[in-house]
């Protein structure tokens, strides 16, 4: 924020090109800019992602699973991004193992995405926190969070996938 009640923000990927702004909308997803306190609810979760050298038909996949959501989109020429959400809790059981381990296992009983568990990890398989937050108190004036900056709902029910889908119908 500058002096005059603006903001100023370099852009990345660039030579230093900066941007003023009275307003600035922040659609990072859970790594907003400013990171506000944020209260979590619901069950703890989290979400295993990986990005796989495969072709999917042009449509998002999603399967429920007996401990859990797999979601699978292709995300350009020959890869694929896939998620599997689930308690937390239930990845220390019966035994541990690596996360991406867990993400293979989970495809080769997925119904819709068993072919990609033959596919290879185009890079290194990520967990993140999946679990229900949304952001607490004041922000800053002239700053919006957007999306899952300012709130997130529930992966496990698929909560989310609706309401994005109801708020792009409507």
């Amino acid at each position: 924020k500058n002096a005059q009640g603006g903001w100023v923000v370099t852009c990345a990927g660039t030579d230093g090109a900066k941007v003023r702004a009275l307003t600035v909308i922040d659609a990072a997803g859970r790594k907003a800019w400013r990171r506000p306190r944020r209260k979590r609810w619901g069950v703890p979760a989290l979400g295993i992602w990986g990005v796989f050298k495969a072709t999917l038909p042009r449509s998002l996949h999603i399967e429920a699973m007996a401990d859990g959501w797999l979601w699978a989109a292709p995300i350009g020429a020959s890869r694929s991004s896939v998620v599997f959400v689930t308690a937390a809790d239930l990845t220390c059981a019966d035994p541990p193992r690596r996360p991406d381990a867990l993400l293979l296992d989970r495809l080769r009983r997925s119904a819709l995405l068993r072919d990609l568990s033959a596919s290879q990890f185009e890079r290194s398989v990520v967990v993140c926190d999946a679990t229900p937050s949304v952001c607490m108190g004041d922000v800053s004036s002239g700053l919006i969070l957007a999306g899952e900056a300012s709130l997130t709902l529930d992966p496990l029910s698929g909560s989310g996938v609706e309401h994005a889908i109801r708020s792009g119908i409507q």
